[in-house]
């Protein structure tokens, strides 16, 4: 079955070959089951490289007692970040969590920069984990702003929360928070900026 949901998505979404996003796992004891996210590394103005995703996955992972496992989307570990991690900081009224803060390093996984504008109509892609199975790109383009979010078209799915939203140019446009079908929202570049920078 696993095997029919990997082909399944590699058809749907294409298979990552960016490699600019990370799986989060956080293990459920209780029910023995785990939840899954996608995260990525940003770097803020000052040259500080974040772990980031979204605040509903850590509020999950905290309720839980769990610890995050950090994978990479390819199946092997990422050695140089590799290991559990607990909530750093979680964002006051903005879907936002980061895991962890490291200096500027030679990491494997390319480090992200924000977007300084957006427009409509813009195409974008999502690289993330859907059902947290296999690394996959879906496509995208931005549709406007509504309360305090980024909207877009594309498919998204369970799994894809924290995925980077990325323009033509390879910056983070916005944190894909919610979606379903073919409709999402994001938290915008400017509220991870200040996040990041508090």
């Amino acid at each position: 079955m696993k095997f029919v949901i990997v082909c399944f998505l590699m058809f749907i979404f294409g298979c990552s070959a960016k490699n600019i996003s990370v799986k989060l796992i956080a293990e459920i004891r209780e029910i023995r089951s785990s939840i899954t996210a996608t995260g990525f590394l940003v770097e803020d103005s000052k040259g500080k490289v974040h772990l980031i995703t979204v605040a509903h996955f850590c509020e999950a992972a905290l309720a839980t007692g769990s610890f995050i496992q950090l994978e990479y989307l390819d199946g092997d570990k990422y050695t140089a970040i590799a290991g559990k991690y607990v909530v750093r900081k979680i964002a006051n009224g903005v879907d936002l969590c980061e895991l962890a803060a490291f200096e500027r390093a030679n990491h494997h996984l390319k480090v992200l920069s924000l977007a300084t504008d957006w427009r409509a109509k813009e195409p974008v892609t999502i690289d993330g984990s859907p059902w947290g199975y296999y690394p996959a790109v879906a496509r995208g383009f931005l549709i406007g702003q509504q309360n305090g979010y980024l909207f877009g078209s594309g498919l998204v799915l369970p799994g894809n929360s924290g995925s980077p939203v990325v323009n033509s140019s390879g910056d983070v446009v916005g944190i894909l928070a919610v979606g379903g079908g073919h409709i999402f929202g994001m938290v915008p570049f400017w509220e991870i900026e200040a996040f990041l920078n508090e």
